[in-house]
């Protein structure tokens, strides 16, 4: 039997991976069987934020994405996140981030990007990464906890994260950590920074808030293995997207990019559309 907060989280990851079914925030209240006016003071009790505001922001920061990893025109990027006219988008937009999405576009976009590399073959042999290989990524059941703040506290988020499943005796493996990212270094607020921390889950134990037990669905990714220095990684992830990503003209899907680490390497997952 599944909790109000369990239930709660499970519908702002259906916003961060699902969006565009959801027309009416009063579909959200049914899937944890509220009325909406008990659905909004919930959410916002839980996340700090109300559930219109927690679908705007990621609509506009996936738009922010889009901008800077894809060639996409404006107006396709605005209706891609269920804005209905290039205008009511622009608007939206730079209320968010105080500047039009042609301008954040221009400060912001990879291809503007220079690398010691010239091809992608030597950008990979310089940052020790393979890959990619194209590749459906199975789901997989999985304990999170949500950390919020500085990447370079990350580590503290780690440890209580670790700690807190000891603490409640839950039947994970350790053995491999994963990250979900929801947000943006270049265009975020460092201390509203969002990484879900998961590791594999077998799922049969109640978890406590704030973990949460989490289904990643089947999807298409590209998959790459990076074997060099972490504090390189901000470079790899502009060179698979400047060097390989455009260039090939891949098609990003709109799922939150994973990691996963365990003692030998860093495999990244770029979700891709079929």
């Amino acid at each position: 039997m599944t909790t109000i907060s369990e239930r709660l989280a499970e519908v702002a990851y259906l916003i961060e991976t699902e969006f565009q079914r959801f027309k009416d925030l009063g579909e959200l209240a049914k899937r944890v069987h509220i009325s909406k006016f008990h659905f909004h003071r919930m959410f916002v009790a839980q996340f700090g934020i109300s559930p219109a505001d927690y679908l705007r922001k990621h609509k506009l920061h996936r738009a922010a994405f889009q901008l800077v990893y894809t060639r996409k025109s404006v107006l396709d990027i605005a209706l891609s996140v269920s804005y209905n006219s290039q205008e009511s988008f622009t608007r939206a937009f730079k209320k968010e981030f105080e500047l039009t999405p042609g301008i954040f576009r221009k400060q912001h976009h990879i291809e503007c990007k220079t690398f010691c590399s010239n091809t992608w073959s030597d950008f990979q042999k310089e940052y020790e990464l393979s890959g990619p290989v194209q590749m459906t990524f199975h789901p997989l059941n999985m304990l999170t906890y949500r950390y919020t703040g500085l990447y370079d506290n990350l580590h503290e988020g780690w440890t209580w994260f670790l700690r807190e499943i000891m603490k409640q005796e839950l039947d994970c493996d350790v053995r491999q950590t994963w990250m979900l990212h929801l947000d943006h270094p270049n265009w975020t607020a460092p201390t509203e920074m969002r990484v879900d921390l998961a590791v594999e889950y077998a799922g049969e134990q109640l978890a406590e808030p704030p973990l949460y037990s989490k289904s990643i669905p089947s999807f298409q990714t590209l998959r790459f293995e990076f074997r060099g220095d972490l504090l390189d990684l901000s470079d790899v992830y502009d060179g698979i997207y400047s060097l390989f990503i455009l260039p090939q003209q891949w098609k990003l899907a709109d799922f939150p990019l994973m990691e996963a680490y365990d003692a030998e390497k860093l495999v990244i997952y770029i979700p891709i559309l079929n």
